[in-house]
């Protein structure tokens, strides 16, 4: 750039900066004086009186309410307090007169264990320690079995949160004898995981009422059951209540004279009336099976559904001419009243056997029965037994201390030789009180009385929920 152009540029900033100064000097020039002194005095008061907006030390300005009062005192700060709605005291009235004495007993429990707890239990420690291996022990009692005890060991794969292996196993005063190992394979592919089970079962006074709805309770006989059972599961989902599974297995059972009561099935009823009686059945298993739920269903569920259902077709493997089809169909749902603590649970079951064209009968110790899984409440285990089943249940719980829960329910229960056969007003009703524990790893100990027109029958049932 020439000599002179730059000059130029230079006097003409020079310029400009002037022609500013001079414009900014007018303007103080034009304000008063004693508007400059007023605005001086009144931000000199405002610092008099405290720290400025902006400084470190400013705190928003706030009102006193009550100076040098009590805090708790009614006003702005502490609301008046709120009594229990008179709906809900008229709804928690009768149950807290019925479990006023389990009250009692359990805050008495807890003030002892407060006192000499810890000379008999240490205290929990908080730090999340890794158990590979778990042995804890088992026990069940029931009229046919009489006390029965054992033990089931968890052994975990280190990385691998849901591989594992579990082993149980129980024996009863009356030799019934029970086995089940299974073994959970994570495989490569995610979220697929195989399962093995192996289950051993020995029932030597297995009972048996007769077939049919009507069946009587005066023709109760004993048999001897023993199973052998192995299957693999093939499964894909996140966890065993939301998942799609591919199943295959064998199943061998014998049905023969009983011994540690009495009378026997054969001094009952009459040769042919229970088919295959005295005989060994074999068959090849494989179906399909799905679990959906919605909600958190751990082990004391309190929102949710959970539908289950299960079809297998069943095959002779021996000399018989078996070919029918098993399925299992359930649905559960929890819905909360007015909290978490109080919770109304419902339960419908239903489960059918269906021979295909040119198969033999199904033997009577392969129909459904009113026995675990689907045991009719009020009545003897394995009291009904045919080709369909369906069962209703409703119950009303809610908690009394910790992890402990008072319930009271209602069932109907019903066999038929077909699904047509089914009605209403042929169910087996019974209601009934209990209590209910939910436990780790969801472990489940349920104690209940049942009442049905077969009188009172008390159940401690440790498999499941219901």
């Amino acid at each position: 750039m020439p000599r002179s152009i730059r000059h130029r540029s230079a006097s003409c900033r020079a310029a400009g900066c002037g022609a500013r100064l001079a414009a900014v000097a007018c303007l103080f020039a034009a304000v008063p004086p004693s508007a400059l002194a007023e605005e001086s005095g009144a931000v000199e008061a405002v610092r008099a009186t405290g720290p400025a907006f902006g400084d470190s030390n400013w705190v928003a300005p706030y009102s006193e309410v009550n100076p040098g009062g009590d805090s708790t005192e009614p006003g702005p700060r502490v609301g008046e307090p709120q009594g229990e709605p008179a709906g809900e005291t008229l709804l928690r009235l009768p149950f807290r007169v019925a479990l006023f004495p389990v009250k009692m007993l359990a805050r008495g429990l807890e003030l002892t264990a407060g006192y000499v707890g810890d000379e008999f239990v240490p205290p929990p420690s908080y730090t999340r320690r890794y158990r590979a291996f778990v042995l804890e022990p088992l026990v069940d009692i029931s009229g046919s079995s009489g006390p029965e005890a054992g033990f089931r060991a968890h052994l975990k794969q280190f990385g691998e949160p849901r591989a594992r292996t579990e082993f149980m196993a129980t024996y009863s005063l009356k030799q019934h004898i029970n086995a089940r190992a299974r073994q959970r394979i994570n495989v490569p592919a995610e979220p697929f995981r195989l399962e093995l089970e192996q289950h051993y079962r020995y029932r030597p006074n297995n009972r048996f009422y007769g077939i049919g709805n009507r069946s009587r309770d005066e023709d109760r006989s004993i048999f001897l059951e023993e199973e052998g059972r192995a299957e693999a599961r093939l499964s894909a989902g996140p966890s065993d209540i939301r998942r799609i599974s591919l199943v295959g297995g064998y199943s061998g059972i014998t049905a023969r004279k009983g011994r540690h009561d009495s009378p026997h099935l054969e001094d009952v009823f009459p040769p042919g009336a229970v088919p295959y009686y005295g005989t060994q059945t074999s068959v090849f298993q494989y179906g399909l099976g799905a679990d959906l739920a919605t909600g958190g269903l751990e082990q004391n569920p309190s929102l949710g559904i959970h539908l289950r259902g299960e079809s297998r077709r069943n095959v002779s493997s021996d000399r018989f001419d078996l070919d029918y089809f098993h399925t299992q169909l359930e649905a559960r749902a929890y819905v909360p009243v007015f909290a978490d603590r109080r919770v109304i649970a419902l339960r419908g079951a239903y489960e059918f056997v269906k021979p295909r064209p040119g198969s033999d009968p199904v033997p009577f110790y392969r129909l459904p029965e009113s026995a675990k899984p689907y045991r009719f409440a009020g009545f003897s285990s394995h009291r009904f037994r045919d080709n369909y089943l369906a069962l209703a249940h409703i119950e009303y719980r809610w908690i009394i201390w910790q992890n402990l829960w008072a319930l009271g329910f209602a069932q109907a229960g019903e066999v038929a030789a077909h699904a047509r056969h089914l009605k209403v007003r042929d169910a087996h009703d019974a209601f009934g009180l209990g209590l209910r524990y939910g436990g780790a790893e969801g472990t489940v100990v349920r104690l209940e009385a049942g009442r049905s027109d077969e009188g009172i029958t008390i159940v401690l049932d440790l498999s499941g929920d219901f």
